[in-house]
């Protein structure tokens, strides 16, 4: 269960990766099986970058925290370079318990 949850802690980075070599493996600027190869190969090929992502997902992880991608996702939601939620900045509001005057 460890591996399934690496490649989801990975999913989006998983993702695009499974995109990027299946095009390379099925369209024409790589191999061009597309067509060429039958269901069952191309069954296998899915299953094989799969397994391929399942053993690599977790081994990455025992370095890094997150993927690379959602790295770069929480930079953008954030809108910061550490990629982490801002502190609210402590405002010097009066309330009720702190009033002056207030018992």
């Amino acid at each position: 269960m460890y591996r399934f949850e690496a490649v989801g802690r990975l999913s989006l980075t998983n993702y695009l990766m499974q995109s990027v070599i299946c095009t390379t493996i099925f369209y024409g600027y790589g191999l061009g099986l597309f067509g060429r190869a039958g269901v069952f190969i191309g069954a296998i090929i899915a299953l094989a970058v799969y397994g391929i992502q399942l053993w690599l997902s977790p081994l990455y992880l025992k370095k890094f925290s997150n993927g690379p991608v959602e790295y770069l996702l929480r930079i953008w939601t954030y809108l910061s370079w550490k990629g982490q939620p801002r502190k609210k900045k402590r405002s010097n509001l009066v309330t009720h318990e702190n009033a002056p005057g207030v018992q």
